[in-house]
């Protein structure tokens, strides 16, 4: 919350350019880097386990030993993150957009966000050996005190810079230090986590050898150096467990797929939109993506455990109790409500996008495109509720074939994506909205893919129910009643015309047009009442029932 908060001051003090080069290109920039550099290996080793293969042909290791092999190949990353970051400076600097380069300080910031990603690197066998050792209040305690460090600095630069610009008689909304703010901070931040991660290290050392050393010593722990094992009978000096090492090869490969699905949206709008334009979706993507965040994500989190508990294992032949047509009825249930949930989203948020952004981040920012973006963006809330469930869903039941498929789904999905994204951005023109659109196109196949999984799963699994459960996962019993249906887009109408009509420039508009949406949002409240009477007992049920037995 505080972040949030100090988001919102900062808003007030930049332009949608310095957001979208700041917020788009280089944090795509650091995030390329670390994941495609640190990720497969960080995966592997903490999964620092010996197969029984492993201890019947080698000397089990002890701990310090472990944590020497851990070490050493969590420096791998280093050297090829530091070639890819001095590669990633020349590619940005020659393939960077005019506006981009012509940027206030654009080529030191680059740099900045580059040697920010070694330094994090620099730490990373330390942040390894902090996970294995379950140090999690460390991490905790470090990150925390870097994000907020961050902010500061961030919010503290940016004020200044436009203290100096409105001393010196700048056009309105320029800012004299721009994007080196946020360059700044990020190096801060990488800064405060090596300087951390050292500093507890040398306190408290993992090696027991330089417990009671002095300095230097404490030093040298972090050094990598070989160990000697026996293997088959003979002292061997190793740097690195191979089957550690081939399994961080093997990830390492799979993170690129990983990171174009992650990072999708980045990636597109960095090569087909300007910065401005750039920025705009970055800051509607702050505010659209807190739903998913508090809201959306511990339920999916909480339906992938729970179907995956009652549908492991075989339909009982002989009782009363059916987890096929349990797990359906619930599963109908949830994807109601998330539509329902973003009827809310789009009947009423899509028309106060204006007055909310004015309100929190001023009137620079709601005279731009992001309400008309963010109010897209309400249309793409209750499509990513649904997508997450009945991924979570497939996640949770799905055989190993089964994944294997919907991996190689996804990288056709991503090219979906990314054909409409240059549809949409490119030759329609439609800018942060295109992407928006495209997010929604992407979603929607795989809601299809993951809707036709289902209903053959269902098929399978208990063939006898199959009929009731079809029955239960219907679209007439998934979608709200015709008349809630009706009362969201008589709502919708209504807020519109207020919008149009009486306006949310002045106080007394905004107090007139949220009135207006208070009345439309206590009629469908009414009506949802009165025709979905059952669903909400279900729901009711759901709250109640925490634990089905």
């Amino acid at each position: 919350m505080l972040t949030f908060l100090l988001n919102q001051i900062l808003l007030r003090f930049t332009t949608p350019t310095s957001l979208g080069i700041a917020y788009v290109q280089l944090e795509l920039l650091i995030a390329t880097i670390l994941f495609l550099t640190r990720e497969g290996v960080r995966c592997a080793l903490l999964r620092n386990d010996e197969s029984e293969e492993s201890v019947g042909e080698k000397e089990k290791l002890n701990d310090s030993q472990k944590n020497q092999l851990v070490l050493n190949l969590a420096y791998l990353p280093l050297p090829l993150g530091t070639l890819v970051a001095f590669l990633s400076y020349y590619y940005y600097l020659y393939t960077a957009d005019p506006i981009s380069l012509n940027f206030p300080y654009y080529g030191l910031c680059v740099a900045l966000y580059g040697l920010s990603s070694v330094i994090e690197l620099l730490f990373e066998p330390l942040y390894i050996i902090a996970q294995n050792k379950l140090l999690f209040k460390l991490r905790v305690s470090l990150e925390g005190s870097a994000v907020i460090t961050r902010c500061v600095i961030t919010l503290s630069l940016t004020i200044l810079g436009a203290y100096i610009t409105s001393r010196q008689g700048a056009q309105q909304g320029e800012n004299v230090f721009g994007i080196l703010s946020f360059a700044i901070a990020q190096l801060c931040y990488s800064t405060i986590l090596l300087v951390g991660y050292v500093k507890y290290f040398l306190a408290h050392p993992f090696s027991p050898s330089s417990t009671k050393g002095s300095i230097t010593d404490r030093l040298s722990q972090f050094l990598p150096r070989p160990i000697t094992r026996t293997v088959h009978d003979h002292p061997t000096s190793q740097y690195f467990d191979p089957d550690q090492a081939k399994l961080g090869l093997t990830l390492t490969k799979q993170s690129l797929l990983k990171h174009v699905l992650t990072e999708g949206d980045k990636m597109l709008t960095s090569w087909l939109s300007i910065p401005y334009d750039q920025g705009i979706y970055a800051f509607v993507f702050n505010y659209g993506s807190l739903v998913p965040r508090i809201l959306f994500q511990p339920v999916e989190e909480t339906a992938r455990l729970f179907f995956s508990r009652l549908l492991n294992g075989s339909e009982p032949a002989n009782s009363g109790f059916s987890p096929s047509v349990l797990s359906a009825r619930i599963l109908a249930t949830m994807i109601k409500f998330h539509i329902i949930l973003g009827g809310f989203f789009i009947a009423f948020g899509s028309n106060y996008t204006h007055i909310l952004i004015d309100m929190l981040a001023g009137a620079t920012w709601s005279s731009t495109p992001a309400p008309r973006v963010l109010a897209f963006y309400c249309i793409y809330v209750p499509i990513m509720g649904v997508n997450g469930i009945v991924e979570s869903f497939v996640q949770a039941v799905a055989n190993p074939s089964e994944i294997s498929r919907h991996n190689k789904a996804m990288i056709g999905f991503s090219v979906g994506f990314i054909t409409a994204g240059v549809v949409f951005m490119k030759f329609l023109a439609a800018g942060a909205v295109g992407l928006v659109l495209a997010n929604c196109f992407n979603l929607a196949m795989r809601i299809a893919w993951a809707w036709d999984f289902i209903h053959r799963f269902y098929k399978e699994y208990h063939p006898q129910k199959h009929s009731e459960i079809q029955s239960m996962l219907s679209f007439g019993n998934t979608l709200p009643s015709p008349y809630v249906c009706a009362a969201f887009v008589g709502s919708w109408a209504v807020t519109n015309i207020s919008k149009t009509r009486i306006g949310w420039t002045t106080m007394l508009d905004k107090v007139q047009h949220i009135s207006v949406g208070v009345l439309c949002l206590g009629v469908v409240v009414v009506v949802i009442y009165q025709k979905e009477y059952q669903f909400l007992q279900s729901m009711n049920s759901l709250v109640r029932h925490k634990k089905l037995d």
